[in-house]
């Protein structure tokens, strides 16, 4: 485990599993993310544990191509560091 900013003071324990954390928002945070998967996608049903990556898997289906590579132009709705790390030849 990364140790905090104040060692190793992790306290706060998830209700629903295993893992222990430094403060009450920083748990909060991981049981929203991990086990209170409330964001539904309409397409599949997947969940997602933010609204904000419900969002990002939405414009796929919406095919919202929002980024775009600086390098040639190439606009994806996801997996923009994917092509520059396997596709893009002007790197």
């Amino acid at each position: 485990m990364k140790p905090t900013q104040h060692g190793d003071d992790k306290t706060v324990k998830c209700p629903s599993c295993v893992a222990v954390f430094a403060t009450n928002a920083s748990m909060r945070q991981h049981l929203r993310a991990v086990h209170l998967r409330n964001n539904k996608c309409d397409t599949f049903g997947s969940k997602f544990g933010t609204k904000e990556l419900l969002q990002g898997h939405m414009s796929k289906h919406q095919g919202s191509k929002q980024h775009s590579c600086a390098s040639c132009g190439k606009m994806y709705a996801s997996g923009l560091a994917r092509h520059k790390v396997q596709s893009c030849k002007k790197f």
